[in-house]
């Protein structure tokens, strides 16, 4: 095999600073849990942030019932939209290509420092909603301050039905 590596630049993979990117959604999958065998869906992102443009971001969401909070925060931030209460469907390729912000800390996974997603926030979200997010008072667990929407400004682009389309909800009852 001959190949030419010209121009070509080796990528750097190391931690993120923790703080408030911009990003967008850009798949996600169902899967089985390993060790549960329970389903989840596992989020993949694409950081918009400056600097930080090839790189991905992922987010789990478990689907059992006593975790499903976490997927509804998430659909909401994404959607700017209520989850309606009951039994809904949506379907998550509706949502590839929205914007919105994930707040990323660090932490040691099997002896290396790795991003991890901690908050899927609305596009808008400002300094003080991440602040709030971290816990109900907006204090942090050890007295660590949260992260800050540092980060480059917002790349929202206009939501699907925009330009005077009546907007219509992505989830279904």
């Amino acid at each position: 095999m001959r190949l030419d590596f010209t121009g070509v630049k080796s990528q750097d993979f190391s931690p993120m600073p923790p703080a408030v990117y911009d990003a967008t959604v850009f798949n996600c999958e169902m899967k089985t849990g390993k060790d549960s065998g329970q389903p989840y869906l596992n989020w993949e992102f694409n950081i918009q942030t400056p600097g930080f443009e090839k790189r991905k971001a992922w987010y789990i969401t478990s689907l059992q019932p006593n975790a499903l909070w976490n997927l509804k925060s998430l659909l909401e931030a994404i959607t700017g939209e209520e989850v309606p209460e009951g039994p809904i469907e949506f379907e998550p390729n509706d949502l590839f290509g929205r914007p919105c912000k994930l707040s990323i800390k660090n932490e040691d996974y099997q002896g290396k420092t790795v991003d991890k997603v901690e908050y899927v926030l609305s596009s808008s979200a400002t300094a003080t909603a991440v602040k709030k997010a971290a816990t109900p008072t907006g204090a942090r667990p050890g007295g660590a301050a949260a992260p800050t929407a540092q980060a480059a400004p917002t790349t929202a682009s206009a939501p699907p039905n925009a330009g005077g389309a009546a907007p219509r909800s992505l989830f279904k009852k």
